[in-house]
């Protein structure tokens, strides 16, 4: 729902912005731009959105963070009206169209703010009525710079008469109206973020689904042993198999036994094939249904079940984040040395010899976190993530527990760690491979904590 031009004018005069200065211009997202301005004893900043169904200018008392690069109309409004004076702003009869008239020393802009579906614009014209530039350029609409825009040739609404919609809520229209769009973005941010988390929810449900019933119907076809039995009779009678024989027939404590054969093998290489299903299906059984991946799966069952209910925004982008790094988290043991795991958008490397380690820290960037068991022989793990991210004191200890297991030190409960970044190693001279000496190090004690271990090999 957008504003009528009723309610345009009410919120105008509630600004009463004539004689205003405009210190700042914020875009902080492709439709949003908040104008500040200010006047002895008034700061007021407006908010105009140009978004679909949404399109509005009011009053807002939230402050948002500029976009790191304003766009390009943004950083042309900045650059010629910005420390301007307001002499007027009005609507345009009926027609959503607000004109705000700028004098900055000698010089005069005219910003139409166009709120109009399917054809929203913001066009900054000279004072002569010539486009300068618009927030979207629109050569069929004759909105492009260079153009002239007449005011007078706008055309006029023939509707009906319109009146002010009804804001709930307390406070002036400005406040209520801020409230009921604040409102309506929040349950479109909530709806947006629900979606996504079913589809993460049912294709993670459908995966482990798929895996837990084919584990379940390798379980019934029969034990895995029973394939490396046949293989032992097969050489233990193989005397008794001619070339061709499709069938091996044995009699065992006075019962009958038959096993294929195929007629194109030896005898050894009947039994080898079935040696190899048997070492298949003993790595499938392995598998077998495991108690975490059955905990998992009512997990999120049981997060499906909650999604429908909850509405906080943030519980439900922890859900999703959560989801996120569990559908992407790896293990990726053939990408060189070490192991590799991934935990919140970080990236842990472990060595586990002194050859992995010399090749992981001739790997590593000099930002990335270097760790290691104090006085204690071990392998070494390196943390890296995005830059500008600081490590989160989880994936630290995750890191520092896989440092303990792969160090001389990995019976011990208790154990001391020290860690610093890359670039402040150095190679200790003609020592052993990998060896290094750190500097500014920091310190860091831990218990050992099996369950965070059984995480991080579970999820990678």
């Amino acid at each position: 729902m957008s504003l009528n031009y009723r309610d345009i004018d009410l919120l105008l005069q509630e600004m009463d912005l004539q004689g205003s200065f405009l210190q700042e211009i914020i875009q902080y997202d492709y439709h949003h731009l908040i104008f500040q301005f200010y006047k002895p004893g008034l700061e007021q900043r407006v908010l105009i959105s140009l978004m679909p169904q949404a399109l509005r200018i009011h009053r807002t008392e939230e402050k948002h963070r500029a976009l790191s690069k304003p766009p390009r109309f943004t950083a042309f409004l900045k650059s010629r009206i910005k420390g301007s004076k307001l002499q007027q702003s009005t609507q345009l009869g009926r027609e959503r169209i607000i004109r705000w008239d700028f004098s900055k020393g000698e010089e005069s802009f005219r910003l139409y703010i166009k709120l109009w579906e399917n054809n929203s614009n913001l066009i900054l014209c000279d004072k002569e009525g010539i486009i300068l530039d618009c927030f979207s350029r629109r050569p069929k609409r004759m909105e492009t710079p260079g153009k002239p825009w007449d005011e007078q040739k706008v055309p006029q609404s023939k509707g009906k008469e319109r009146e002010p919609q009804d804001f709930p809520g307390q406070g002036d229209l400005n406040l209520r109206v801020a409230k009921f769009y604040k409102d309506r973005e929040r349950e479109r941010v909530i709806r947006q973020i629900k979606e996504g988390l079913k589809t993460l929810l049912n294709s993670e449900i459908t995966s482990l689904s798929t895996r837990l019933n084919k584990q379940q119907q390798l379980k019934d076809k029969g034990d895995s042993s029973r394939l490396k039995e046949l293989g032992d009779l097969i050489m233990t009678y193989q005397h008794q198999i001619q070339q061709g024989d499709s069938w091996l027939e044995i009699s065992l404590d006075s019962t009958l036994q038959r096993i294929e054969l195929n007629p194109r093998l030896d005898p050894w290489a009947n039994a080898q094939e079935y040696y190899t299903k048997y070492k298949k299906k003993k790595r499938q059984e392995k598998q077998d249904q495991s108690p975490t991946d059955l905990h998992r799966l009512y997990l999120l069952e049981q997060r499906q079940k909650d999604l429908e209910e909850c509405q906080d925004i943030s519980i439900l982008k922890t859900w999703l984040e959560e989801s996120k790094n569990s559908s992407t988290k790896k293990a990726v043991k053939s990408q060189g040395p070490g192991l590799q795991f991934i935990a919140q958008g970080f990236i842990i490397r472990a060595g586990r010899n002194a050859r992995e380690n010399d090749a992981l820290l001739r790997k590593a960037r000099g930002n990335d976190t270097w760790l290691h068991c104090r006085d204690y022989p071990g392998g070494y793990v390196f943390i890296s993530g995005p830059k500008g991210k600081t490590i989160p004191l989880d994936v630290l200890l995750d890191a520092a527990n896989l440092a303990l297991v792969f160090s001389k030190a990995k019976e011990q409960t208790l154990a001391d760690m020290h860690y610093t970044q890359v670039k402040y190693l150095r190679r200790a001279k003609n020592g052993p491979k990998g060896l290094v000496i750190p500097t500014q190090e920091k310190n860091l004690s831990i218990r050992k904590d099996p369950q965070r271990l059984k995480r991080l090999y579970h999820e990678n």
